[in-house]
């Protein structure tokens, strides 16, 4: 009994066959049963075809994924150092930079005066009148002594304040002031910024089929070929 013979596929057999029935598909419509039946006929020859075209590119498609995937090994292995020194570094300069801003900022609140030795008099005017009138005239001699005066009534010659560093200005480099956030409490978030969770709801209408009841979701059936080759 002779053996029988196996017919090699080609690539360019198979691309020239792809095209054919590329363009077939497109122009194909279904109007009647024998249309179905060609269609479904087609499929499976197209389903076919793939799996030629599939054992004929799978041992470079193989070969090709191996040496990708040395490559990003080798790659991460060094890569991810480097991520984690320049995060690092990136860090650090940006808690100074922080840190500068905030020192600044403190330096230069409004600076409140002393109250000067007009002031001082008005305040205490009353003070001086009735140390007049009861014959105390060191006591009125002190209230217009400036030196005599209370630390926070006298005429003080504004506090030195320290020089603070401003962050240099370095090529190639802008320090911006993103904002962002983390959520405290979910429950408070508006509608409007939340999104369903599709997987899930997918997972409860395959399982349940038409019993699914979720409110806002309408359930409905949709048709799908399953065609062997």
């Amino acid at each position: 009994m002779p053996e029988a013979v196996v017919i090699e596929e080609r690539p360019d057999d198979i691309q020239s066959r792809a095209m054919l029935f590329a363009t077939t598909a497109a122009a194909f419509v279904v109007t009647s049963a024998d249309d179905y039946s060609r269609g479904i006929e087609a499929m499976q020859r197209v389903k076919r075809l793939r799996k030629s075209w599939d054992d004929l590119q799978r041992p470079a498609i193989r070969a090709a994924k191996l040496a990708h995937d040395e490559a990003l090994k080798a790659h991460r292995s060094i890569d991810e150092k480097l991520a984690i020194a320049y995060d690092t570094l990136k860090e650090r300069c940006e808690a100074w930079v922080e840190q500068t801003r905030q020192a600044r900022r403190e330096q230069l609140q409004p600076y409140v005066e002393p109250p000067t030795l007009a002031h001082a008099e008005t305040v205490l005017g009353q003070a001086f009148d009735d140390a007049v009138a009861a014959g105390d005239t060191a006591k009125a001699a002190r209230i217009l002594d400036q030196t005599a005066l209370p630390p926070a009534l006298q005429t003080l010659p504004p506090v030195s304040v320290p020089a603070i560093e401003t962050v240099p200005k370095v090529a190639g480099v802008s320090v911006t002031t993103p904002y962002t956030y983390e959520i405290v409490d979910e429950s408070l978030i508006p509608r409007e910024f939340l999104q369903p969770d599709r997987k899930k709801i997918a997972a409860v209408v395959k399982a349940m089929r038409e019993h699914t009841k979720i409110a806002g979701i309408v359930v409905r059936p949709d048709t799908a070929l399953r065609v062997r080759a």
